[in-house]
């Protein structure tokens, strides 16, 4: 495979700015994955917020916090403050973010900082220069090879100032809400300042410790105010190192300064050139498993590459850790304890960010997503068991990092009839809702409530009166099944085996019993399974044979049948699972009697989101089938021609006049995803700078009280959740969109063959070239050039056979292995079999 000069490569997405940031969620991220922090200049100070990934205050049996209040992630700020008035001023500030070593320079008038996030432990360095009274530098010293930006003229300082590291509270020392306590300290132990946060809440305990310590100069500990400490440093010193430590955990006598002290002590033993040095190896190994080059004459291509860049960066600064980063301000909040939309995993916001993993070789990434979701096990059980009298696993679409909250017993009955809806809403209790009012508003058994007011300005008072409890989040489904298929793409993609018994199975086990037994699906008069009483996402609402569930039960009852199968487990589960999928109700088209969205008389038929009766109608016209599970993908027009029909006509009705430059692509959409699976390059092409350009507000967020950007941020990311609500959505979704366009590697079917298709749907004016990483573990190489589509080279990391779609029609192609066999191929579908380790080159004859 070629080996290309990955520094050049990456480096073309750095992100170099000549003045500060517009604000403060602007500034440049900084991350281990379990730690990190934007860096943002004020004209005095380097400033910075330490987040962890593992700090939460609060947790699903909270009675607490509402709506945007629950604490989370955020252990500190910490400055570093130079005591100049304008040594950050628009005119004197350069930043240069290298994302190839995951470095970030920044300089001032007089000033030179750089900064990295150690990799191997909880440690954030920075490095300062102060050279205000000397000579000019002639710029920020830089890493190998990495360009450096060239200062001349930057007039320094005559007369070298102090520095001041300042270690500051989040809130004020103790802060008491309800039974919830939160309380900050300040320490000191030698030359190092320590804050200690705690959050308590019954059982329910969480602390952090932030560490900071400066190497090549003697820092003096003062209290500067209550919730504010320094360490501070002469002027004209020598370049000195300020070490920031983290640590956290949820256990009472857990020594988290110890274990943050440990961490300073490391990187202090290592020194700044040896931090970087090693990060650098780790960085440099990360980018070398895939890439995406792109080239394009008016430079759109270039500007695709380098978002899609910066999402992989992004995510191996954030998900490293024991959860997984939150969509709502990742590791990159700025302002304290506020975080829009709260504590809570979204599933519909947090998928986006980790659908391209996969594909692009970096399973490890996904490792705190699976750990999230498998650490719920217990919680999801008792959900499923006690509220819903089903079995298996309820994962709410929206819940606290351990699983869905566990009812009080004298309620549980209760909640469960109203639930079902077995008992009318007006029959409900004083003590069922005197238990709501303690409750957030957002969990998964409250969230038809609306009592806080500002946030929402009665946005859900309306569901309160309109078919509650069937709220916007509670009788959500279809994203627990849409969850578990991505165990078993995990599967698909690694083929281990250990995974599919530990992991993937108990999960895609657990979805497939919630939704057999669940009470409210049952056969009808046509001898089919209907669910009844369900959502689709949050528009349709008390519905029938919702699309997200019958599309979820379509795709996570056929891979538990085959993960069963090569288990050698369940065999009577097996027949219960095939005879409900046999016997499955069809996706509710626009031309059955009761759609929610009838199409005009002799339209064709499109897909609908539910079927009534219905207690709320979002009602939408959708593309559910080609965008989760493999419902429906290229392949499909190869072996159902009438289900791959619906998807286009469905797709024509949503763009009846196509799609083109002025087509609007929201930040959360999936509409490139799915022109890609539809084979539409060109619209994939339209869809792509849409959605990146942020063309797009998505709806009316004053209504929510909360801050929309324009457009991306500096940092390329955006405000599309609100304030202090950072998010990568948009690049994640445009990651997942251009690499089905370059490679699909899919089954006609969930749990079918997958076949892998290079440039299955490419802009014809872009050319491109790509390692991507496709299912059965084969590494795939290909490029095009003028529409001309080169040789392509498959590593089989695993062995099996591997099936290609022919990428030059149905012509004689040549195949050579590494060891100098050759094949002679022809036809539509090509079939190699391969053994672990060996690479195939494919071309036409």
């Amino acid at each position: 495979m070629k080996d290309i000069d990955y520094r050049e490569w990456v480096s073309r997405a750095d992100i170099v700015l000549d003045k500060p940031v517009s604000r403060s969620e602007g500034g440049m991220p900084i991350g281990n994955g379990r730690t990190g922090t934007l860096v943002w200049t004020t004209p005095t100070a380097a400033r910075m917020q330490v987040n962890r990934v593992d700090v939460f205050g609060c947790n699903r049996q909270t009675n607490s916090f509402h709506f945007h209040q629950d604490y989370c992630c955020g252990c500190g700020f910490v400055d570093v403050d130079l005591g100049d008035a304008d040594v950050f001023a628009d005119d004197a500030t350069h930043q240069h973010l290298h994302l190839y070593d995951a470095l970030l320079e920044l300089a001032g008038r007089g000033i030179e900082v750089r900064v990295l996030a150690w990799h191997e432990r909880d440690v954030i360095a920075v490095q300062v220069h102060d050279r205000r009274g000397r000579p000019p530098s002639g710029g920020p010293w830089s890493s190998p090879k990495a360009n450096s930006h060239d200062s001349q003229g930057i007039e320094p300082c005559e007369t070298p100032q102090p520095i001041r590291i300042n270690l500051r509270m989040l809130r004020e020392p103790v802060k008491l809400h309800n039974s919830h306590r939160a309380e900050s300290r300040f320490e000191s132990r030698g030359d190092r300042a320590l804050l200690r946060q705690e959050f308590s809440e019954d059982d329910y305990f969480c602390a952090s410790a932030v560490a900071v310590g400066v190497l090549g100069g003697a820092a003096a500990i003062k209290q500067v105010q209550e919730r504010e400490v320094s360490l501070c440093l002469p002027a004209g010193g020598e370049p000195v190192t300020v070490l920031i430590a983290s640590a956290a955990s949820f256990d009472r006598d857990a020594d988290i300064e110890g274990a943050a002290l440990a961490d300073l002590d490391a990187a202090a033993e290592r020194g700044w050139d040896a931090l970087l040095a090693d990060n650098q190896t780790w960085w440099h190994e990360f980018w070398s498993k895939s890439f995406i080059r792109l080239r394009s004459d008016d430079g759109e291509a270039e500007f695709v590459e380098q978002h899609y860049t910066t999402f992989l960066y992004l995510m191996a600064a954030t998900s490293r850790g024991r959860f997984a980063p939150k969509f709502n301000g990742m590791l990159w909040n700025t302002g304290g304890d506020l975080r829009m939309w709260g504590a809570q995993y979204w599933w519909n916001n947090t998928c986006l960010t980790y659908r391209a993993l996969p594909a692009a070789n970096h399973i490890e990434l996904t490792d705190p997503l699976f750990d999230l979701y498998s650490g719920m096990a217990d919680a999801a059980a008792t959900a499923a068991r006690d509220v819903w009298k089903s079995k298996g696993f309820y994962i709410p679409e929206t819940v606290w990092f351990d699983g869905p909250e566990e009812l009080p017993r004298e309620l549980v009955e209760e909640a469960s009839d109203l639930f079902l809806f077995r008992k009318s809403w007006a029959e409900r209790s004083d003590a069922f809702f005197r238990q709501a009012e303690t409750k957030n508003e957002f969990s998964c058994w409250w969230n038809w409530s609306d009592r806080r007011g500002p946030c929402t300005k009665g946005r859900w008072t309306q569901s309160f009166h309109e078919g509650a409890p069937s709220g916007y989040i509670t009788h959500i489904f279809g994203s627990m099944a849409r969850l578990a298929y991505q165990y078993w793409l995990r599967y698909e993609y690694t083929g281990d085996a250990d995974w599919l018994r530990d992991r993937a199975y108990p999960m895609l086990r657990g979805i497939a019993e919630f939704f057999r037994n669940f009470p409210n699906l049952s056969k009808g008069p046509d001898g089919r399974y209907h669910i009844r009483k369900v959502n689709h996402s949050e528009g349709a609402r008390g519905a029938t044979d919702t699309m997200g569930c019958l599309v979820g039960m379509r795709g996570v009852l056929p891979t538990a049948i085959q993960a069963a199968e090569i288990l050698g487990v369940d065999a009577e589960l097996r027949e219960a699972w095939r005879e409900l999928l046999d016997n499955l109700a069809p996706l509710p088209l626009s031309t059955h009697p009761d759609a929610i969205r009838p199409g005009e008389p002799g339209a064709p038929p499109v897909w609908v989101d539910a079927l009534k009766p219905v207690d709320r109608s979002g009602g939408g016209v959708l593309l559910d089938p080609v965008a989760h599970c493999d419902v429906c993908t290229l392949e499909t027009a190869e072996s159902d021609a009438a289900l791959f029909e619906i998807a286009e006509n469905t797709y024509a009705r949503i763009y009846p006049d196509g799609v083109d430059e002025n087509t609007r692509v929201t930040v959360m959409s999936k509409r490139a995803f799915q022109a890609a699976r539809l084979g539409r390059g060109e619209d994939v092409r339209h869809m792509l700078l849409s959605q990146l350009r942020i063309l797009s507000t998505e709806g009316d967020f004053e209504a929510f009280e909360q801050t929309q950007a324009p457009g991306a941020l500096e940092n390329r990311m955006t405000l599309r959740e609100g304030e202090q609500a950072l998010s990568a959505e948009q690049l994640g979704n445009a990651a997942s969109g251009l690499q089905e366009a370059l490679c699909q590697s899919i089954p006609p079917a969930p749990g079918g063959e997958p076949v892998i298709r290079v440039f299955p749907a490419w802009p014809a004016r872009w050319d491109a070239e790509f390692r991507l990483l496709c299912r059965g573990g084969f590494l795939v190489e290909s490029a095009i050039e003028g529409g001309r589509i080169g040789r392509v080279e498959i590593r089989s990391q695993i062995g099996g056979e591997c099936r290609l779609r022919n990428p030059w029609g149905e012509g004689a192609v040549a195949a050579r292995s590494d060891d100098g066999r050759t094949l002679d191929l022809a036809g539509p579908l090509l079939r190699i079999e391969t053994q672990a380790g060996e690479s195939w080159a494919l071309g036409p004859q």
